[in-house]
């Protein structure tokens, strides 16, 4: 039965095979690969609020100080990991360094603002004796595993990404500024795997004998990577539109060039297929609607504001189930959706913290919601191993494609549960039927001999029918209906029949763009692809 294409559609999208390979003992958590995402988090959450505090402080930004605070209870949050390998006095000796060089902000700061030549030249000196400082340091307590030399390029690399960020920004040039920044955020990432591995190498005993660059583990960073950056151009984003600011346009650049990697990142795993899937949902539901909540809070409109929020509601259901079927069980849907909603949730918290004015709580939630996304890694990757382990023992073949010759007629008998598709001969579960003057038919089956795929979701009490260039969702209970986030009308009452979601014939049509038509002697409903 041409039924079956949903089956076909499915296993299409999320079952193809992936072009990453994974050793059959391949793990995301090993205490190498633990030890690299702890330095991961720190200094990417380091370099982030050290553009923000160079920017904040140019721009007399009311949250200034509270940005400058968090940057340095970042560099204390340094302290017990270090100790953890070094003692207290290697942690210490750490700390002084790493906690000091943060002061030269203001210097830059006010050299930028007063045009002071001489200013800028002691802080670039400054700059230049961290480096020297710190790369001794690091090569010494590693017992040159991470060789000084080496260090130093990192380090100097570092500085000056996080300078020439904000030089963009003084000059006014806001999208090489984020080009800088995402250069910058992943150079980062680079330093705490040069690093981690020193240490794994150093004490191979402490660690397990395990490895920091495994396939497994560069997966968990990739993801990492990917899932901070967004978490912090996202709460940059909102408060650009919040405030109008004129870099708003540069910010939502960047969050479309992250947007362009976390697809491709699908795309290495699940092929085409599923990336262009992951980018109708994490669109439409998620980015777009953060940018609404901004502006429905600039406006002071509720409505609109609880229109977003139902929106990212949606979006932590849609994306739960994109992930768990995406990785075929691996990562349970319920756990998927709560750990989305709970990010959705640490978005919204920074962002009112900051509308209120409470600029201490902005940070705070700040460091909560990025530190969540480092669980991003952990939790997702393990479940896409654990599934390419478990699809190569098993040499499964998966199916290449959807149908290529999609269904261009179907015709409904009134009153009879076989109807026929382009000629075939097909059954709905519950008849076609006339009520309040307009012919019923059950989405799910026609929806899927037609193929798209059809979901249920019992919290909502909506269908969600997903189709190749759009997502519909009926709510039974309303009769409001959602086409990629377009809120329509139905002009006539949904119902349920035989626990099948029953809609007009006509409304059908209207949303998945086909012609129909009523034969009255016959008793027949025909469908045409548009």
């Amino acid at each position: 039965m041409k039924a079956k294409r949903l089956l076909v559609s499915l296993m299409a999208v999320f079952l193809l095979v992936p072009s990453f390979a994974f050793a059959a003992d391949a793990s995301v958590k090993t205490p190498a690969s633990d030890l690299r995402a702890t330095l991961d988090q720190l200094l990417s959450e380091h370099y982030s609020l050290a553009v923000l505090a160079l920017i904040k402080e140019y721009d007399d930004a009311p949250d200034a100080d509270a940005v400058y605070d968090a940057l340095d209870e970042n560099a204390v949050a340094f302290t017990p990991a270090v100790a953890s390998i070094y003692g207290d006095e290697g942690a210490e000796q750490f700390e002084d360094i790493f906690r000091n060089h943060n002061t030269y902000t203001n210097d830059f700061v006010q050299a930028a603002k007063n045009d002071d030549e001489e200013l800028r030249e002691e802080a670039e000196a400054e700059v230049d004796e961290f480096v020297s400082t710190f790369s001794e340091f690091l090569a010494t307590a590693t017992e040159g595993n991470l060789p000084e030399e080496a260090a130093a390029e990192a380090l100097r690399a570092h500085e000056d990404l996080v300078i020439g960020t904000f030089d963009a920004y003084v000059a006014g040039d806001h999208e090489e500024a984020y080009k800088t920044f995402r250069e910058g955020f992943k150079q980062v990432f680079g330093i705490s795997k040069a690093l981690s591995n020193a240490i794994v190498t150093q004490f191979p005993e402490k660690f397990d004998n395990t490895t920091v660059d495994t396939d497994a583990a560069n997966l968990r960073s990739m993801l990492n990577t990917i899932a901070a950056e967004h978490f912090v151009l996202a709460t940059l984003e909102l408060q650009a539109v919040y405030e109008e600011s004129d870099t708003l346009d540069a910010v939502q650049w960047a969050e479309e060039a992250n947007t362009q990697e976390f697809k491709e990142a699908i795309a290495s795993l699940y092929g085409t297929e599923g990336a262009n899937a992951f980018e109708d949902i994490w669109v439409s539901e998620h980015i777009d609607a953060q940018s609404d909540l901004a502006v429905a809070v600039r406006e002071d409109d509720e409505e609109a504001r609880e229109e977003a929020v139902e929106s990212l509601e949606m979006f932590a259901d849609d994306f739960g189930s994109f992930l768990a079927m995406a990785t075929a069980g691996n990562l349970p849907e319920d756990a998927a959706t709560e750990a989305i909603w709970a990010h959705e949730e640490d978005v919204i918290a920074t962002f009112d913290a900051y509308v209120d004015g409470n600029y201490d709580e902005t940070y705070n939630s700040f460091n909560e919601g990025f530190g969540f996304m480092f669980g991003i890694g952990e939790t997702l990757g393990g479940a896409i191993v654990t599934q390419m382990n478990e699809e190569q023992e098993e040499e499964t073949e998966a199916p290449v494609g959807p149908p290529a010759n999609p269904v261009l007629e179907v015709v409904l008998n009134i009153g009879a549960s076989q109807f026929t598709a382009d000629g075939e001969t097909n059954s709905l579960d519950v008849a076609p039927f006339i009520w309040d003057g307009h012919t019923y038919v059950s989405i799910r089956s026609l929806a899927m001999t037609t193929g798209e795929i059809v979901l249920w979701d019992n919290d909502m009490r909506s269908v969600v029918v997903q189709s190749d260039d759009k997502q519909i969702r009926i709510n039974v209970d309303t009769g409001q209906v959602w086409v990629n986030r377009e809120k329509l009308d139905m002009t006539s009452n949904v119902t349920i029949v035989e626990g099948r979601t029953q809609i007009p014939v006509a409304e059908v049509a209207r949303l998945l763009g086909w012609d129909v038509s009523f034969n009255a002697d016959a008793q027949t409903v025909t469908l045409d692809r548009q």
